[in-house]
Parts: structure tokens; C-alpha cells; sequence
């Protein structure tokens, strides 16, 4: 039972209140305005990445709990879980006042879940080559 409680608060909740940080963060109304400069576009743009990477991050963990040893289902299933959150989060922004769903963002949503798997898997596997286990 104990074990279950420390999976839960240590994997399931953190990925839960990242979620609820982006879904909060996309029904924040918009100005409407398509005017910005490039720096704007820029930071907005490199927030997505950064939201979908650690996202990809957390679910890569939560994966991992059962696919570890699995021939990288874990990273297939973290990249999939993230891009489908991805996809919802524009339609989302649909139904809010000022905000748009884009094709573009979501593309740049990918981006930031293929780096945050890559993160992962990248320091799993220095750990793996530094204790000498097969990779």
C-alpha cells in the first residue's frame, strides 16, 4: 500500500499539476491582438517547448514505472500521451475568448516533447552506461 501512495504523489501527481498549470495557463483569455513583436513571439514560442518538454518528462516517467525494459515503449507512449494532450490543449483554446488553436503550435508542441523524451532518455542512459547494465 505504501508503495502504491509513493507512486502516486512521486509520478501520478506532479504529471497532474503540470497538466492542470498548461490547461490553466490556455484558458487565460487573449488580447485578440495579432500584432507582436518578434522577442513576443519568440518567448511564446520557446514557452511551448518548454511546457511540452517537461510534460514529455513526466509522462516518460510514468511510463518508465512499467515499460522500462521494454525496448523504449516507454519513450512511444510518453511522446503519444504528450502530443495528444498537445492536440486537445489547441482545441481547448478554441472555446477561449482572444485565443486561437494552431497546427503551428502544436508542431512546436512536438518539438518540446521530442527534446523532454530525449532529456530522459539520454540520462537514463548515462546512468545505464555508467553502472554498466545493458542499454
Amino acid at each position: 500500500m505504501l508503495l502504491l501512495v509513493n507512486k502516486i504523489f512521486f509520478y501520478f501527481l506532479p504529471l497532474l499539476i503540470w497538466s492542470l498549470t498548461i490547461f490553466s495557463l490556455s484558458a487565460m483569455p487573449g488580447s485578440g491582438e495579432a500584432g507582436y513583436d518578434l522577442w513576443f513571439f519568440l518567448e511564446r514560442k520557446a514557452a511551448h517547448i518548454f511546457e511540452y518538454a517537461v510534460l514529455a518528462i513526466l509522462w516518460t516517467r510514468v511510463f518508465w514505472i512499467y515499460h522500462k525494459d521494454e525496448d523504449n515503449h516507454c519513450y512511444y507512449w510518453a511522446i503519444f500521451a504528450s502530443f495528444i494532450y498537445a492536440v486537445s490543449d489547441e482545441v481547448h483554446q478554441l472555446f477561449v475568448f482572444g485565443r486561437s488553436g494552431k497546427v503551428s503550435d502544436i508542431l512546436i508542441d512536438l518539438l518540446g516533447i521530442l527534446l523532454g523524451t530525449g532529456i530522459f532518455w539520454a540520462v537514463e542512459h548515462g546512468k545505464r552506461k555508467k553502472l554498466g547494465t545493458h542499454i
